[in-house]
């Protein structure tokens, strides 16, 4: 035992640290900082009574004033009671200590259920609230992104009603003349106290998740992506401004989202600045404009987009009963201000749209493959499903028509337009994805041949055919990843419409660069992603075949949606492995680019795996990534190197990836990218290792974490087995150049690969 000086302001225990000491405090205060607030903490209490038997802190306590500490070594659970009977004087302060900071807790748990549940009511309320005012003011509704997701707050582990009176009546108990007989008896004592640190767990874990709850509503209040609460309401009341409505209760119900933000003490207050700055500015603008009765309109001259689906329609030469059908259908679909309602008349509608909808889109795309002066709004329908300016919206479709004839793939950057990846298979220079059933092209004809529906010439007719190429496309892929990265599944339909639109269409839009640039910032931190094992081997050369990696960068296609979901359609194509993958995405990503692309290469890294390693893809005979991490799931529990604590996060994290090892893989992914490569360690050594292993950083990333102990060993033993691969190889060049035979590029670049 001895007494410590600490000067006010200092960290005493740091969350997470390894428990080796609990302290009394003499004289001087101290904060305790958990998932549940601050608590305070005075004369007599006692620093990390909470963690005595996890033995790691899970708060951090910061000395509020000048502190005198006594401090007593503590080295394990098991010794706590001959600690107890050999420290007395601190059993009391222990249990008087644990029973107050529990009771504080507990206060703190009731508080944050009671928010969670006044947000939750007020976002769905407020979400209602503003779809009746859109039908009052005839203005479409938008969805509110991740709304429905969420549901009213439950705990994982509930708090019973009754622990809250057991610790009450626990506080008077060891305060008055009972608590003498009660501090003689050590194992007693010890059992109460490893009860406690099990309550306040349960109670630190649900406040925990309740924070994390309070996280998810406030991004729905207000976030950097603008696809918000807030957003709604504002651009509401934008619109009905201009039309000279009032609106003062609109106006109102805005203050109040902003008060309920400014009641969240973690909200990112730069961002909330900014948003409010810029409605401000926005609101000044519009009563400007008012004021001086003139009105600014991006709509473009009223010839330009007037009557676009007749256009639509007699290009693509539609009979007549598929036009009425069409017209009719979108004419009804207009009519409907709440779009995404899952009335059972909306749902036969969109159904009626979207079959119309690819049918209309064959017949325009094999017009317009003979036409070199395609029209603007031909082209917006085949790029972005764009079928009316009502529907569309007239700023939209204004801004659709002015990007309509310059937006485009770029081959250079392997991204494709699904007007420009129909266009390559039609040219006969790319294949059709796989299907939903995972049948190629060729497999689809064979298997009609040998159902009896086409005989082996017109077998041989149809391979050759790119025209019935494109219809599978279209058919399969094209009709499958459009609804799947708009994600609105339930209440998808293909033509382009106003309510989906949540934020800028210039902002959001997709284009090569953006995709281009997202991929090489990937590439920043897993610089072997889109690297494939391949064979070299020349005659020729005085050397055996050797394994080189070969870069082979995806095929990015996008769909004529806005959506917020990405889509890794296949590893790659057929059986050989120098093909590229398939990555699609929507025209107009209401997701930020990187994370999309992110989470696709997370799920391309384990099914490329998985395609290469064929049967034996969990065998961990024959390790590999899928292998590996597969066993590192299904045996968690019984693995000796992960802490309770990281096997609970694992369960915990199998539990949200819905017990889906790749989904998990994915997750982890991100964190290994995101977090792990800029140096904030987020994942248990396991994971890391495994990770650092198949996706390891590259060097200017690897000098950085050299120094963190947390990557030594593991960064050591890779570091070596690189080293041995680039002696082998350094050899055979050496080899080569004393014979006075050039060096193959392939040779040259699997070299690079080694010092990269």
């Amino acid at each position: 035992m001895a007494n410590i000086s600490i000067k006010k302001g200092t960290i005493i225990y740091k969350e997470g640290a390894a428990v080796t000491t609990v302290s009394r405090i003499v004289s001087g205060a101290v904060k305790m900082i958990c998932a549940c607030g601050e608590i305070a903490l005075e004369k007599d209490d006692v620093l990390g009574a909470v963690d005595l038997q996890k033995m790691t802190h899970s708060c951090t306590y910061v000395a509020t004033e000048d502190t005198v500490l006594s401090t007593h070594i503590f080295k394990s659970q098991m010794e706590l009671p001959a600690f107890l009977a050999e420290n007395e004087a601190l059993t009391t302060a222990l249990l008087r200590s644990s029973v107050k900071q529990i009771c504080s807790a507990l206060d703190e748990e009731v508080f944050f259920q009671y928010e969670c549940n006044n947000m939750y009511s007020y976002l769905s309320e407020s979400y209602e609230e503003y779809k009746k005012l859109c039908n009052k003011y005839a203005v479409p509704v938008k969805a509110l992104p991740g709304l429905l997701e969420v549901e009213a707050f439950h705990a994982e582990d509930d708090i019973p009603d009754w622990l809250g009176v057991y610790y009450e009546e626990s506080t008077d108990m060891l305060s008055g003349p009972a608590a003498n007989a009660f501090f003689q008896y050590p194992n007693l004592n010890t059992g109460y106290l490893l009860r406690f640190c099990e309550d306040f767990h349960k109670v630190l874990k649900a406040c925990s998740e309740m924070v994390e709850y309070r996280s998810e509503l406030a991004f729905l209040l207000m976030n950097k992506n603008g696809m918000d609460l807030f957003d709604l309401y504002t651009n509401l009341l934008f619109r009905i401004m201009r039309d000279g409505i009032d609106t003062i209760s609109l106006s109102a119900a805005i203050s109040t989202i902003l008060i309920h933000i400014e009641s969240i003490p973690s909200f990112n207050k730069e961002l909330y600045q900014k948003r409010v700055q810029e409605y401000k500015e926005t609101l000044a603008g519009i009563e400007d404009e008012l004021a001086s009765g003139v009105t600014s309109s991006a709509s473009l001259n009223g010839s330009s987009l007037e009557n676009s689906l007749d256009t639509i329609l007699t290009y693509a030469k539609c009979s007549e009963e598929t036009s009425l059908s069409f017209k009719r259908a979108i004419s009804a679909y207009k009519k409907h201000v709440d779009k995404s309602a899952s009335t059972d008349e909306l749902r036969t509608l969109r159904r009626e749209i979207t079959s119309l909808f690819y049918e209309i889109y064959t017949m325009a795309f094999q017009a317009s493959t003979n036409d070199k002066n395609i029209p603007t709004i031909l082209k917006m329908f085949l790029k972005f499903g764009y079928v009316d300016e009502e529907l569309a919206g007239a700023e939209n479709a204004a801004y659709l028509y002015s990007i309509a004839d310059s937006y485009t793939g770029n081959k250079k950057y392997h991204v494709y337009t699904i007007f420009d990846w129909l266009n390559e298979i039609k040219q006969g220079n790319k294949e059709p994805r796989r299907n939903e059933f995972d049948v190629d092209y060729a497999g689809y004809v064979h298997e009609m041949k040998t159902s009896g529906r086409i005989d082996a010439n017109k077998e041989k007719e149809m391979l050759a055919d790119t025209n019935e190429k494109v219809l599978f496309e279209i058919k399969n892929m094209f009709t499958l990843a459009n609804k799947m990265t708009s994600g609105r599944i339930a209440t998808f339909t293909p033509v382009f419409s106003e309510h989906t639109v949540l934020s800028s269409l210039e902002s959001i839009l997709a284009t090569p660069e953006k995709i281009a640039a997202s991929l090489i910032q990937i590439q920043k931190f897993d610089y072997s992603a889109f690297y494939r094992d391949a064979l070299f081997y020349d005659a020729s050369l005085p050397i055996p075949k050797e394994n080189i990696k070969r870069k082979i960068l995806p095929d990015v296609i996008l769909m004529p949606n806005i959506g917020n979901r990405g889509v890794m359609w296949q590893e790659l194509e057929g059986k050989s492995r120098s093909t590229p993958a398939c990555y699609i995405l929507p025209t107009f990503c209401q997701e930020e680019l990187l994370l999309l692309l992110l989470r696709i290469t997370g799920e391309y890294r384990w099914e490329i795996c998985r395609r290469t390693q064929g049967a034996r893809w969990n065998d961990l005979s024959d390790p590999s990534l899928t292998s590996e991490y597969f066993d590192y799931v299904q045996f968690y529990r019984k693995n000796s190197e992960l802490s309770p604590d990281a096997k609970e996060k694992v369960k915990t994290a199998l539990t949200k990836a819905r017990n889906s090892f790749k989904e998990m893989f994915i997750n982890d992914y991100l964190i290994w990218v995101i977090y792990e490569g800029k140096g904030s360690p987020r994942m248990n050594k396991v994971a890391r290792r495994i990770l650092f292993t198949y996706c390891p950083f590259p060097q200017a990333v690897r000098e950085q974490l050299k120094s963190n102990p947390l990557y030594g060993e593991i960064m050591e033993k890779w570091q070596v087995k690189r080293a041995q691969e680039n002696h082998r190889l350094s050899n055979i060049l050496k080899r080569l150049e004393n014979s006075g035979i050039e060096i193959p590029k392939e040779l040259q670049a699997q070299q690079a690969f080694l010092n990269m």
